[in-house]
């Protein structure tokens, strides 16, 4: 009996050995990864030879054509965003939670956490397209705030509430996990995820984000005068990781939290490295939008334009435009634009005459982002 109890001590991380885990080392993807959903549900036995894997006998699959099957999956779980994060923190204890207690004795652990995001998407009123009081981006989601924290569970309508149909069977698995990364919003925040995200995410799922929230928080760093100044040396590794894994990204957001120094992103690399992004996932993308601060946003120059495009309905109130970063030349400009299209990008200005009045302007939105909830609170607009 004492050995049984000394090797249940040891296999479940209770004896000696430490299972502690470090805050350096995330939990990477194997190499080379065990294939779950093989090509064609085939897999090799002993000799080397492919065996068929007999076809789902579910009605659902054998009965139900592929569009009316697509169809129904999206209705099912797609149309939302999702919060898929990796945090490291304590494991939270499902019953102190509920109880309203929660538990700092526990090591911190490696673990994904996500759920449904209640913040409401950007819909224009009826009054018109009034962005500001509209869009609620990321600056102003805190949904995950409780969650991430340890100190309450999910509510019912934000669990994502797919497990027991991925474990159903194989082709339950192969097609609802891409109708779960390409008919939702993905929203991450996890610097490590960002930072590692081929390590931490399989290929094919990021191959099939079509849309994308993230948000991007630039490291404080002790310059030689004394003086605290923010990094962004660690941003242009993750716009690389999103521009060289995800392939079908057609929706991007991208939020930038900074401290006070909100001027850093007009006078430093923060706009010029989003510039040379888009340029890169020009071919790909749709629409792109960049939150920044409140008072970045305010002191971005709007280089003015003689007329506004003809083809766009007139509108006489600041409410309803917002800043353009127009990339049809060689230099930025930054243009005040109507949010007529929006989230797609404006039509171009100036027109050159020998060009199309339909042709879009290339380019991303800048939307006022963080600090703007409390300045707007304090009555400051």
């Amino acid at each position: 009996m004492a050995r049984l109890i000394a090797w249940i001590k040891k296999h479940l991380g209770k004896g000696s050995v430490s299972n502690k885990q470090s805050a350096g080392k995330p939990p990477f993807l194997p190499t080379p990864r065990r294939p779950l959903t093989p090509a064609g549900f085939e897999s090799p036995n002993t000799n080397g030879v492919g065996i068929q894997r007999q076809p789902s006998q579910c009605l659902f699959f054998t009965k139900v054509p592929d569009d009316c099957r697509h169809m129904i999956l999206t209705t099912a779980f797609g149309g939302r965003v999702l919060h898929m994060d990796l945090i490291f923190d304590v494991s939270p204890s499902p019953k102190l939670m509920k109880a309203g207690q929660t538990s700092i004795s526990r090591q911190k652990v490696w673990q994904y956490r996500g759920a449904v995001c209640n913040r409401p998407n950007w819909v224009l009123p009826e009054t018109g397209p009034v962005l500001r009081f509209s869009w609620t981006g990321l600056w102003n989601d805190g949904c995950m705030t409780r969650i991430y924290e340890g100190k309450q569970l999910p509510f019912d309508a934000e669990k994502i509430d797919i497990m027991g149909f991925l474990l159903s069977c194989r082709q339950a698995y192969t097609e609802g996990i891409h109708i779960l990364y390409s008919s939702n919003v993905i929203c991450i925040r996890s610097k490590p995820l960002l930072l590692h995200l081929p390590k931490l995410m399989p290929s094919e799922r990021l191959a099939s984000i079509v849309s994308l929230e993230i948000t991007v928080e630039p490291e404080w760093t002790l310059g030689e005068d004394g003086i605290l100044r923010h990094d962004f040396n660690k941003i242009k590794p993750i716009l690389d990781n999103i521009a060289q894994q995800c392939h079908q990204l057609r929706s991007l957001c991208i939020s930038i939290f900074v401290g006070c120094q909100g001027d850093i992103i007009i006078g430093g690399p923060a706009l010029p490295m989003m510039d040379d992004f888009y340029r890169a996932m020009h071919a790909q993308l749709r629409d792109m939008r960049v939150e920044v601060p409140y008072p970045t946003y305010r002191a971005c120059t709007v280089t003015p334009c003689s007329n506004s495009h003809p083809l766009e309905a007139p509108d006489n109130q600041r409410t309803w435009k917002s800043k353009w970063r127009a990339l049809d030349g060689e230099e930025a400009i930054n243009q005040f634009r109507s949010l007529e299209n929006f989230p797609k990008p404006p039509l171009r200005l100036p027109i050159t005459h020998d060009g199309d009045e339909r042709s879009l302007s290339a380019g991303y939105w800048l939307t006022d982002g963080a600090m703007a909830y409390q300045i707007m609170a304090g009555g400051y607009l």
